[in-house]
């Protein structure tokens, strides 16, 4: 802890890579609750001490260390208990500088959908919603929705082809909801949002929107569904997506996984609003 401390209030502590020493220290200890313990306690000490500078190389090497290797609840139960400290001020007597903070959530969701991680998407997608900008009044869809469609609750996780510096990860479960959340691939052939759902459903249908100012990208596209996550299987394809696309799944369709992806001619970015999957 106090090798830590001196790290996160340094003031040029920024350039200093130091997940060799967390991988050092965690190599010392041998049960999971004692690696629980020492996650929560390097949590802690770089939210709360200095400006948080640090805090966002902690979560990816927690992510890295416990997320990637089956131990994603291990790391949510520990993030848990941190972030409830985030609005306080630490023993340095600052707050975490609310800009950096971002950034470190941002990095670190994405990590999370890298690692396919359901549980630890969830955790930090939670604690990082007050930098949401989601707003039902601007957002809302103007398509009607069929009276035996129900939304499926947005208890699972959004995971994006590529990132980059304009992306806002603490709004990509937001795709999933009324509210409209955010994303902003880098540019590709191909870009393309992956929905998991915590359980398959009999999906009745899709309904995905542009952001605003974005009508005139993203015209070819693709959606396909998955079972098994490595199987997809065709649903829909228009060449001139407009504004609001609603898709309607065939009798029977069961999904877990759902694809939504761009044809592009040349790279390209790609930016929607809404993902929203209805079941039956």
């Amino acid at each position: 802890r106090d090798l830590h401390e001196t790290i996160a209030a340094t003031p040029t502590s920024w350039a200093v890579k130091f997940q060799p020493v967390l991988d050092s220290q965690s190599a010392f200890l041998t049960t999971p609750q004692e690696k629980a313990a020492y996650l929560e306690t390097v949590l802690s000490t770089h939210l709360k001490t200095g400006d948080g500078t640090n805090f966002g190389q902690a979560l990816e090497w927690a992510v890295k260390t416990f997320v990637e290797n089956g131990q994603a609840d291990t790391f949510s139960s520990a993030f848990a208990k941190v972030a409830q400290q985030a609005g306080g001020n630490g023993a340095s007597g600052s707050a975490p500088d609310p800009k950096k903070l971002k950034e470190a959530y941002g990095k670190a969701i994405y990590a999370t959908e890298v690692a396919r991680s359901i549980p630890a998407f969830q955790t930090l997608s939670k604690a990082a919603a007050s930098f949401s900008d989601a707003n039902t009044s601007s957002n809302t869809v103007n398509t009607p929705v069929p009276q035996d469609w129900k939304l499926v609750p947005a208890d699972g996780m959004v995971r994006c082809s590529t990132t980059c510096q304009w992306d806002s990860p603490w709004d990509h479960i937001n795709l999933l909801r009324l509210c409209g959340g955010s994303h902003h691939t880098d540019k590709e052939a191909n870009p393309n949002v992956i929905v998991e759902l915590k359980n398959g459903v009999n999906l009745a249908g899709l309904i995905i929107t542009k952001r605003n100012g974005n009508e005139d990208r993203m015209k070819k596209m693709e959606v396909s569904t998955s079972t098994d996550g490595a199987t997809w299987f065709p649903l829909a394809s228009t060449d001139n997506m407009s504004k609001e696309w609603v898709v309607t799944a065939p009798e029977s369709t069961r999904a877990k996984w759902i694809k939504v992806e761009a044809k592009n001619a040349q790279p390209e970015f790609m930016h929607l609003r809404h993902i929203l999957v209805y079941e039956k």
